[in-house]
């Protein structure tokens, strides 16, 4: 019988959900916690002390889903976050944008598949 060959399990990305308990925000934890190679590490409300919970959850990425992604509260949170965390990924969405926003710098067209994508890529940069 011939060796077999393992395959390496994919690197398993470490999410907090931040969002404001509505359908999209469910909706958007669901996806997560469905993903085979994410891991739903924690979730939060936006007014919340996020920073605490990223410092106890260490997630690699950041997920701000929001029904308002452009308020000026959770543009002030985007940039704290990454102020004190400069190696987190963060990615800002809503139900009404047509965009993601990783870092609220970059962008592209959204959908769930985008989302996952977004948090899968290792070799995003701020921009």
């Amino acid at each position: 019988m011939p060796p077999t060959t393992a395959i390496p399990a994919p690197h398993t990305r470490r999410v907090l959900l931040v969002s404001s308990q509505t359908l999209f925000g469910e909706s958007l934890e669901l996806l997560l916690r469905n993903a085979a190679d994410v891991t739903l590490v924690a979730s939060a409300a936006p007014d919340g002390d996020v920073c605490a919970l990223v410092e106890q959850a260490t997630p690699d990425v950041v997920v701000l889903a929001d029904e308002r992604p452009e308020s000026a509260d959770l543009l002030n949170l985007t940039a704290l976050l990454m102020e004190r965390f400069p190696d987190l990924r963060v990615i800002k969405t809503g139900p009404e944008m047509a965009t993601l926003r990783v870092f609220a710098a970059q962008s592209w067209p959204a959908s769930s598949l985008d989302l996952i994508s977004a948090i899968r890529e290792g070799s995003m940069r701020r921009g």
